[in-house]
């Protein structure tokens, strides 16, 4: 909270409902839920980064369904933080009971995917490593001739999240104008808190009531504000 970071706890309920209860605790939004077979309860582009801690879902297996679904809820240019195993396993294989051929073929997996993803590795340093998905699809969608696997998705709603099967095909950005790679898919979006301030992007995504949207949204924005 002190520095202006909302954040989104999620686990499932076994031996990590503690987790949701501790953030909970702390005034942190926490929800229940579990990464198998249905898409994440958030519509697309809705999260700045995704972080797993030692959560253990076997990122680099199913083709890597579970990487394309993190990438369906990052905004352009939205980070994946991974801490825990396997990144520096050559220091905890041992404690974590595991073969080093193991681990290591898990981490080689996962960096497979996030390439296939069209996400660049950050940096990787002691037991944290970091990705970023593209602002825009300009490259990706031409490396897709050597990188068959996944495929962009089409006949999909992005948006579409309950009771919604996971894919395995890559969520499309908007198209950008120009050949610009830093251009920012679907505009860029105001910093945080200002973010707070500022008219919604999904309004512009409903082209017949774009003012109409943004009128209304001004206008409880500015009446709450009164209230409060």
């Amino acid at each position: 909270m002190s520095r202006n970071i909302v954040t989104m706890s999620f686990a499932p309920r076994d031996t990590h409902e503690a987790q949701v209860q501790f953030a909970l605790e702390r005034g942190v939004p926490a929800i229940l839920g579990v990464l198998a077979s249905i898409r994440l309860p958030f519509p697309a582009r809705a999260f700045d980064i995704a972080h797993c801690s030692r959560c253990l879902i076997p990122w680099g297996q199913y083709n890597g369904t579970y990487l394309i679904e993190v990438d369906r809820v990052l905004r352009p240019g939205g980070y994946w933080i991974l801490s825990g195993p396997p990144i520096n396993w050559q220091r905890h294989w041992r404690g974590w009971e595991r073969t080093r051929n193991d681990l290591n073929s898990e981490q080689s997996q996962i960096e497979r995917v996030a390439r296939s993803l069209c996400w660049k590795k950050l940096m990787q340093r002691e037991d944290l490593a970091v990705w970023q998905k593209p602002t825009n699809h300009i490259h990706c969608k031409r490396n897709r001739i050597a990188l068959r696997r996944p495929p962009f998705c089409h006949r999909t709603q992005p948006d579409q999240a309950w009771y919604t099967k996971l894919e395995e095909c890559l969520t499309p950005l908007p198209e950008v104008t120009g050949t610009e790679i830093k251009e920012v898919a679907g505009g860029k979006l105001a910093r945080w808190p200002e973010r707070l301030n500022a008219v919604y992007w999904r309004y512009s995504l409903i082209l017949t009531y774009t003012i109409l949207c943004s009128y209304i949204y001004c206008f409880l924005y500015s009446r709450y504000a009164q209230i409060l």
